[in-house]
């Protein structure tokens, strides 16, 4: 029998010991639209989840929600992180700074009573007789997706519990819906209503009625192009908020795409409790997103044509924030086209070439977000993380620097930029941004 089509992602792996031992029948359909689209909400499930917990500590969510998202978390970075000879428990302690939802003794009954077992079954990671060591894992591109369909795709149960969830998301990803639509259409019906305050909880969806019919919004939507285009009409009606807003996205990208909240209070002249309610507003309205970053408690992140900055690349941890971080080392960019250029992270010979103190830097937010990984055996030295988009993120990261005044060192003047076209009070605001987002919806039901 003739052995079936391979995606291409898949072919330069194949003499991977591992990746060789596996059906190809079995890898074949590892590109389908179910699978992909399974990911993605995955991907935005458990982004919401690490924000959730991230704002409250003491948070707990009911246990029957999110399981099993929690596991292929997880698993994703345990297979993100690991890498033939490295220690198995340190690797896991990585996992739980990524994928913080409960107590730590908790997380490692998780850890090695199910999602290790797991990994180990499915022959995406060979441990040593003592499993203190990892032997061997997988490429993550491919063990990513084989964990998400052999042990959620497979198993019917788990599967349907959730279907909802991902249905729900993959509908309102690049533009809102009815949730009229989206409970008819619901493959679970008995468990809608569940599953759609389950995802509303963590704030990966939000409810808006306009003239009594509901809207269901994805947290960030605006990547669809019909999105834009209804945007665009409406920031250009010359009314003075809206004519702020636009103005507001222009100076995010000449900011790298990010705005701090400090920023803000300087753009607008505003304190910083007002700052804190238009920063929820123009998060509410999905125009642009509210990230915690690594640098700061609070900044406004926005899409960035051309690049996936505004997506945090999922497989990284809070890639916003290098944007911010950058503003403050004019050497950054000079670095990582160095870094990116040799794949290899030599603090040495960098140092000798750039200020010591800015190459410390830039390692140490590099080894937060999960670019670099310490190479066995040589000090001062680190890879470029593979198959998690560290190389992508470079790339993109170059390509909005060479744009970017203020990331190649040149101070943006910000002060009072915006400080003619947001009310001074909380209630003017709130009806402005209400008339708002009162069209977009209007717009997006014709």
């Amino acid at each position: 029998m003739e052995s079936p089509e391979l995606p291409p992602f898949i072919k330069p792996y194949m003499k991977h010991p591992l990746v060789k031992s596996i059906r190809p029948k079995n890898l074949a359909d590892l590109d389908s639209q179910l699978i992909n689209n399974v990911i993605q909400a995955e991907d935005l499930i458990y982004g919401g989840l690490r924000e959730y917990y991230k704002a409250d500590r003491i948070k707990r969510l009911h246990s029957g929600h999110f399981g099993s998202s929690v596991q292929i978390a997880r698993a994703w970075s345990f297979l993100d992180l690991a890498y033939p000879s490295c220690n198995v428990s340190d690797v896991v302690h990585k996992v739980y700074n990524l994928t913080k939802t409960t107590n730590e003794p908790q997380f490692l009954k998780n850890m090695y009573e199910s999602v290790l077992p797991r990994l180990e079954e499915n022959n995406l990671v060979v441990f040593d007789k003592g499993k203190t060591t990892v032997v061997d894992v997988i490429p993550y591109v491919i063990g990513s997706k084989l964990y998400v369909k052999n042990e959620l795709l497979a198993k019917s149960i788990l599967y349907n519990q959730q279907i909802n969830q991902f249905t729900i998301l993959n509908e309102v990803q690049y533009s809102p819906a009815l949730k009229a639509t989206l409970q008819s259409d619901a493959s679970n019906k008995k468990y809608f209503d569940r599953d759609y305050e389950a995802l509303s909880e963590i704030e990966v969806i939000r409810t808006r009625s306009i003239r009594n019919r509901d809207f269901t919004l994805s947290k960030a939507y605006l990547t669809g192009d019909r999105s834009i285009e209804i945007w665009n009409t409406i920031l250009e009606s010359g009314e003075r908020t809206r004519t702020g807003l636009k103005e507001l996205l222009d100076i995010q990208g000449n900011l790298g795409g990010c705005v701090s909240q400090s920023e803000f209070s300087r753009l607008t002249s505003k304190n910083m409790r007002l700052v804190g309610s238009l920063m929820r507003r123009i998060d509410a309205l999905g125009i642009s997103q509210r990230v915690q970053t690594l640098e700061l408690e609070d900044a406004l992140s926005r899409p960035i044509s051309g690049t996936k900055l505004n997506l945090n690349y999922q497989k990284l941890n809070n890639a916003q924030s290098f944007l911010i971080f950058a503003r403050s080392v004019p050497e950054t960019p000079d670095i990582v086209h160095k870094v990116k250029t040799d794949q290899v992270f030599d603090e040495d010979a960098l140092s000798g070439e750039f200020d010591p103190r800015s190459v410390s830097k830039v390692k140490n937010s590099l080894q937060n977000i999960g670019v670099l990984i310490e190479e066995d055996g040589s000090e001062g030295m680190w890879s470029v993380a593979q198959n998690n988009e560290s190389d992508l993120f470079l790339e993109d990261f170059l390509r909005v620097s060479a744009n970017t005044r203020s990331l190649l060192g040149d101070n943006i003047e910000i002060n009072r930029k915006l400080e003619e076209f947001f009310p001074d009070n909380e209630e003017d605001i709130k009806r402005n941004f209400k008339g708002i987002e009162k069209d977009f919806l209007e717009n997006v039901e014709t």
